[in-house]
């Protein structure tokens, strides 16, 4: 794997772990739901999809842009 991409797959996976940490805990839920949500994503995972939306989403085409919202709600 290359450096660039490399790179490019830890940065965007920190900033979707912040983003889905903070999401989370701003939640207007139970204690009980929010602590056991927060507990599965402690277990790491699930974060490939996204960062492969946001790496289409990143092509320089007004079309791949629009494909990636669709693309993002799978």
């Amino acid at each position: 794997m290359t450096s660039n991409l490399q790179d490019f797959l830890t940065t965007r996976k920190q900033a979707i772990e912040e983003y889905l940490f903070t999401y989370v805990q701003e939640l207007k839920i139970p204690e009980e739901l929010k602590s056991s949500m927060l507990y599965s994503l402690e277990a790491g995972g699930k974060r490939l999809r996204p960062v492969l939306v946001l790496a289409f989403y990143y092509m320089p085409t007004e079309k791949t842009k629009k494909m990636a919202y669709r693309l993002a709600v799978l």
